[in-house]
């Protein structure tokens, strides 16, 4: 910029809570006001914050200033799982916390609500906190109803989403009652996949995971520059995923290799097993077609611990993904 430049700065939240000045008109009262901390950036940064449109940055900006000045408190959580507790007889709850005390991770689960119109399919997914007093991560664990509908089953709260948190996470299921054995597991995230064959085989928990053909579609588009939305994409890997036997599954694979090339083909059906997500190996007979194939069909992906077990119709992580969404509205 120069000296004849007439543009204003337009920080973030978190820019704006992290300006000295910004701080300092937080410290300067036990009860700072959103009027006197936006003057204060007018007057000592020239920051226009008076537009109605700013006043979720503000009220941000001013929670997480705050929260620099001390650090964050998770007694709220405890709380919350009591009152939780207290209002629903039916419903575990746990909180565990390290030896010096600081927040580890909290889990709920409503079990004992699934099991009449409930399917043996489950959704896992993840979601990033948005609350600003907490970076953590959301886990969320569903089941589909035979109305199409989800009812949520178990959730945490913890620091960071890893292979120990999911790991601990699938456990804590198993503890309150989730038999992984009667149904399957649609993710969409890399940690899990390492988390399940980790409970294989260090707890000898089996879970019969399943890939969500949505993500698969968006890796496919990333990698070979395509669109998301294209049609010819999408319509060519549902009918993969949607083959009723091994004859046809040749089929498509076969003319998306026509389409976009063996490069493309390869993609889809070396490195992702019909198992963990084409219909026609999930059916009653998908060992005995899984069997006409070709040896290198799915060669290179590492998870081959699943076994044929009924979709419902379902293949994709939307179910989970709608509860985080509704996390995310509402900065949870």
């Amino acid at each position: 910029h120069n000296t004849m430049c007439n543009s204003r700065p337009k920080p973030s939240y978190r820019q704006l809570s992290q300006l000295p000045s910004f701080q300092a008109s937080i410290k300067s009262s036990l009860h700072p006001t959103r009027k006197s901390v936006i003057t204060s950036a007018l007057h000592n940064d020239e920051i226009n914050l008076f537009h109605p449109k700013k006043e979720a940055t503000v009220y941000k900006a001013m929670t997480v200033a705050k929260l620099v000045q001390s650090p964050p408190n998770y007694e709220l959580i405890e709380s919350f799982l009591s009152e939780v507790k207290i209002n629903n007889k039916h419903v575990k709850c746990a909180l565990e916390v390290s030896v010096d005390n600081s927040f580890l991770s909290a889990f709920m689960s409503n079990v004992c609500e699934g099991g009449e119109g409930g399917l043996p399919v489950f959704c896992f997914d993840a979601s990033h906190s948005k609350h600003p007093e907490f970076s953590g991560r959301h886990f969320v664990f569903l089941q589909k109803l035979a109305t199409n509908k989800y009812i949520s089953l178990c959730y945490a709260i913890v620091p960071t989403e890893d292979i120990m948190y999911i790991t601990w996470f699938f456990y804590a299921c198993v503890r309150v009652g989730v038999d992984f054995t009667v149904g399957v597991v649609f993710v969409d995230r890399g940690h899990a996949r390492a988390a399940i064959l980790l409970l294989a085989k260090s707890l000898h928990i089996r879970v019969n995971l399943k890939y969500c053909t949505i993500h698969i579609i968006r890796n496919f588009a990333t990698k070979f520059s395509f669109k998301e939305t294209d049609p010819n994409v999408r319509i060519a890997i549902f009918r993969l995923q949607s083959s009723t036997s091994a004859a046809e599954y040749i089929n498509h694979a076969s003319a998306i290799d026509d389409e976009f090339g063996i490069d493309a083909m390869e993609y889809l059906c070396k490195n992702i097993h019909p198992i963990n997500w084409v219909v026609f190996a999930n059916n009653k007979n998908g060992n005995e077609e899984m069997k006409k194939l070709p040896d290198w069909v799915g060669s290179n992906d590492p998870y081959k611990e699943g076994w044929p077990a009924a979709l419902f119709g379902c293949r994709s992580t939307n179910g989970a993904e709608g509860i985080n969404n509704a996390l995310i509205l509402n900065e949870c």
